[in-house]
């Protein structure tokens, strides 16, 4: 501990102290902790065969405009005042479905899979499936990971497959810096034109 700054009030005295705590490398070679684990890259055959099942899917399914993916989210929104009980009991069980229930009800969370291809794909096909119900575009998170983990993997090809196909649906109707950092990253692999 060392005093940095000290004022003696009235009634009071302040002390202002640092604590002096070694840098990390060194607490490590004092034995005050341990490196973090580096995280595990799981890659299998498994993994690349429902990645590949993925980009067909996303090839084989019709691109929509930004005006029909308005379209589509406005006639599944809920409208508690015109809608009757019925109608609103159904959305909700569609909203209720479109949730990505392999991530959100896992006590790990979503860092654990974060280096997972064979979850962030089962993942983004949840996603799919909610796009395809509601127009609700997928989280881009999953989508970024597993560019991530193509590039580390050196899946060059796929990769150019993959950001090509997602792009294909969601580089116009997405909204957010995620979805702008996956065109940017299509655009500098090559899977898309640039601009």
């Amino acid at each position: 501990m060392e005093l940095k700054k000290c004022r003696i009030g009235e009634v009071d005295v302040i002390l202002n102290c640092a604590g002096l705590w070694p840098p990390a490398k060194q607490r490590r070679e004092m034995g005050l902790e341990t490196a973090p684990l580096k995280p595990v890259t799981r890659v299998g055959e498994n993994a690349l065969q429902k990645l590949d099942a993925l980009i067909e899917r996303m090839n084989a399914m019709p691109a929509l405009a930004a005006k029909e993916a308005a379209a589509r989210q406005k006639t599944n929104r809920i409208d508690f005042i015109e809608d009757d009980e019925a109608t609103i009991q159904r959305k909700l069980a569609e909203l209720e479905a479109d949730r990505s229930l392999s991530v959100l009800e896992d006590p790990g969370g979503i860092k654990q899979y974060d280096n997972d291809l064979a979850k962030q794909v089962e993942i983004v096909n949840e996603g799919l499936d909610g796009w395809e119900r509601s127009g609700m575009t997928p989280t881009p998170y999953y989508s970024y990971r597993i560019a991530v983990i193509l590039s580390k993997e050196k899946e060059v090809e796929r990769e150019k497959d993959f950001l090509a196909a997602w792009c294909r649906h969601f580089s116009e109707v997405g909204v957010g810096q995620r979805y702008a950092d996956l065109v940017k990253r299509a655009r500098k692999k090559g899977a898309i034109p640039k601009v």
